[in-house]
């Protein structure tokens, strides 16, 4: 009788190793989507809430990291908008007659959008930052091939040619360095996960497709391969990750998963593809683009 309970005990644990090592533990996390039909969405769960309804064709929506709201660009990149993350009001915070707005991102506070737009008269990127409570639009500082990111207490972090800046909201100059060695720009197609124990790696391939796989960031060693199609506005996001850059999340909060918007034969649809290749990919629902939230 003994032997018997010994058996069962381990036939059960054996079991539950098994079911845990099959699939990796799904914990829905938002995601802010543009649908096909152009219009941003909230998607969570089965659940999808109309950020949008005027088919304007929006593209690259991205987080605050409290939640609350959302920036977006228009379909010409000239024009920018916040919104509510319930979908109760969207306003236009930014326009302009030809310079394109690029590389959003808000302040670890949430009051405080930065974003980047280019000059092609004067060959230089200027950085911008939009007040979310009054609206008011200040440009912070102006460089050839600028890039920025926010540090964890609300500074700049800037990088313009040779130059390094850390600045705060206000402009005043907290740090800055010449001659500093600029990091290579990265092709765009290797992405790292949250907590950088992972990469996703996109490779185009010669028929359209990509190849979309998984590495181990320390070994480089490859955990899983997929072949996905991506979608057109998808791609243009991909390739625009450099360093410093922020707001497209394709990995979710924990790191489990890989945020895909791809071509699903005459449509379009946002996948989960699983780090540890493990599992089937899951489809989410329709879009053309799809940005995880923070947490």
């Amino acid at each position: 009788m003994l032997r018997l309970a010994r058996y069962f005990a381990l036939l059960g644990l054996m079991v539950l190793i098994a079911a845990c090592t099959v699939r990796l533990p799904w914990t829905p996390s938002p995601l802010a989507t543009v649908g096909a039909d152009g219009n941003v969405y909230i998607l969570e769960g089965e659940r999808r809430t109309p950020i949008t309804a005027d088919s304007v064709r929006y593209r690259h929506p991205v987080w605050s990291r409290d939640g609350r709201l959302l920036a977006f660009l228009g379909e010409d990149k000239t024009t920018i908008f916040m919104a509510s993350a319930t979908g109760e009001w969207v306003r236009e915070v930014y326009r302009s007659e030809d310079e394109r707005a690029r590389t959003l991102g808000w302040s670890p506070d949430g009051q405080t959008l930065a974003f980047t737009t280019n000059s092609a008269s004067a060959g230089i990127s200027l950085l911008h930052l939009i007040s979310a409570q009054t609206g008011d639009l200040r440009t912070l500082d102006a460089g050839a091939d600028l890039r920025w990111r926010w540090t964890r207490d609300g500074h700049l972090m800037i990088r313009a040619g040779d130059r390094q800046t850390l600045l705060t909201v206000e402009g005043r100059v907290l740090d800055e360095r010449f001659d500093i060695h600029a990091p290579p720009k990265l092709a765009g197609m290797a992405v790292p996960s949250p907590n950088g124990q992972r990469a996703a790696v996109f490779v185009p391939q010669a028929d359209g497709s990509f190849l979309l796989s998984i590495i181990n960031a320390h070994t480089g060693l490859e955990i899983g391969r997929f072949t996905v199609r991506l979608t057109p506005e998808y791609w243009e996001l991909i390739q625009s990750l450099v360093e410093w850059q922020e707001g497209l999340r394709i990995w979710s909060p924990n790191g489990h998963y890989v945020a895909v918007a791809q071509v699903d034969g005459e449509e379009s649809g946002l996948w989960a593809y699983p780090a540890a290749g493990n599992e089937a990919p899951r489809r989410l629902g329709d879009g053309v683009e799809v940005s995880w939230f923070w947490r």
